[in-house]
């Protein structure tokens, strides 16, 4: 790169035979180019910073998912379309899996952590949730490691995470609106809840959070940042009340009919794919959030 603006004029032979007025102009002009080239080769050199900070920023994310569940490979398919990088570890051996489908995945929590991810996310059950954050070996992750979680409760997993996670790491919680049955053919328009817990302003770990939670806006989700107690709150008027009333009702052993009106069939239908997700969410969603809890003892009060 060329720093200097200062010129100084060279004689120049000119291997034509000009008039002097020519040779004047021709000579100016060779004066005046050192300067014009200083400013195209800056101005060359500003747009390649420019364009390789761009690149930098749209390296793919390593992603590593704990617990590869049903909802874990949903996610870490999501991830792939976006052209990151999904490594995963679970109590399970998904091995075979992670090997069909692209994914990196690691016996145990160790080997995952040992690989660097920028994001960890945990995709544990609520129930089982605290002794894998516990068991994280945050000495092996770079500090400024995002974790995040997709718990169905938000302020369990914030104290949660706040109590435990090394204070140069960024804290990221999140809950999809939606599951493996809703967001089976699309994510737009689907809800995504974030709470940027603790995450370093103007850092890279800002660039990595944005980075990650625009996978879901590119998927089409509809994004509503909200704190970790207002969404409790909200949860517990909406997914507690829902997962509630399908638990009723499939206790009641109900069956389709001939003249099935299309409310009975929206009804038979949110029975089989809340319950499907099996009794650990609904006790976490009871047990893990005290606005249920609340919400509990008033339908008790009332019925």
């Amino acid at each position: 790169m060329i720093a200097s603006t200062t010129h100084k004029t060279s004689s120049v032979t000119v291997p034509f035979n000009h008039s002097n007025s020519t040779a004047k102009s021709c000579n100016l002009s060779l004066q005046s180019l050192p300067y014009k080239q200083t400013s195209i080769i800056a101005h060359m050199d500003k747009s390649l910073e420019v364009s390789t900070s761009t690149i930098k920023q749209e390296l793919p994310l390593k992603i590593g998912i704990v617990g590869l569940g049903a909802f874990g490979q949903f996610l870490a398919k999501a991830f792939q379309r976006q052209g990151h990088n999904v490594l995963g570890t679970s109590r399970s051996d998904y091995s075979e899996y992670c090997k069909d489908n692209g994914i990196d995945f690691f016996r145990d929590l160790n080997g995952l952590c040992e690989a660097q991810p920028d994001v960890l996310l945990v995709c544990s059950s609520i129930l089982s949730t605290e002794d894998v954050v516990r068991g994280i070996p945050f000495h092996k992750l770079r500090p400024d490691t995002i974790i995040a979680d997709v718990l169905s409760v938000k302020q369990f997993a914030k104290n949660l995470l706040l109590d435990v996670v090394p204070s140069d790491f960024g804290i990221l919680c999140t809950h999809p609106m939606f599951g493996k049955f809703s967001g089976k053919n699309s994510w737009e328009g689907l809800r995504f809840v974030f709470d940027k817990v603790r995450i370093s302003g103007n850092s890279a770990q800002q660039r990595k959070c944005e980075q990650f939670l625009n996978i879901f806006q590119d998927e089409g989700c509809e994004m509503v940042e909200m704190s970790c107690e207002e969404h409790d709150q909200y949860a517990a008027e909406s997914q507690f009340i829902t997962h509630t009333v399908a638990r009723i009702l499939s206790n009641m052993n109900l069956e389709s009919t001939p003249i099935d009106t299309k409310g009975y069939e929206t009804l038979m239908q949110l029975t089989k794919n809340t319950v499907s997700h099996g009794s650990d969410l609904y006790d976490g969603l009871f047990l893990y959030n005290v606005n249920a809890i609340k919400q509990a003892s008033s339908i008790q009060y009332k019925y």
